[in-house]
């Protein structure tokens, strides 16, 4: 073998070494966008929140709205009135929704009238500044 064929050698293998370098890199980039945003625990608060107004309208029971976080496995409180200490109409839950790139959680709040019938739903995702 002689120089010319070692270095031609040694360039095709360079040449090899620099082209997997940038499809791995693209590859790691693509799989970030792809997936990078996706919650790990799988739930989309997109998807919740239709489910939530689709089984509770405008009208549901406290009793309703709290069987549908038990059907869910989601733990909810009643908040309290900071003014004056009784029961506020409200039931709250967080759900932890981190992703690859992100911590978040997504926050939901029922509101009820005075006759505990469902008024309104807030449910979003929050997602942490670091």
């Amino acid at each position: 073998m002689n120089i010319d064929e070692l270095g031609n050698r040694v360039h095709r293998i360079l040449l090899a070494f620099i082209t997997a370098t940038i499809v791995f890199v693209l590859a790691c980039c693509g799989g970030l966008i792809l997936f990078g945003d996706r919650p790990t625990n799988g739930i989309r608060v997109e998807r919740l929140e239709a489910d939530i107004r689709r089984s509770l309208p405008v009208g549901s029971t406290w009793q309703e709205a709290s069987a549908w976080f038990v059907s869910h496995n989601i733990q909810a409180g009643g908040a309290k009135d900071v003014l004056t200490g009784l029961p506020a109409k409200l039931l709250l839950a967080t759900i932890p929704n981190d992703s690859l790139l992100e911590s978040a959680e997504i926050r939901i709040a029922i509101y009820f009238d005075e006759d505990c019938q469902l008024t309104k739903i807030d449910i979003y995702r929050f997602v942490y500044c670091l």
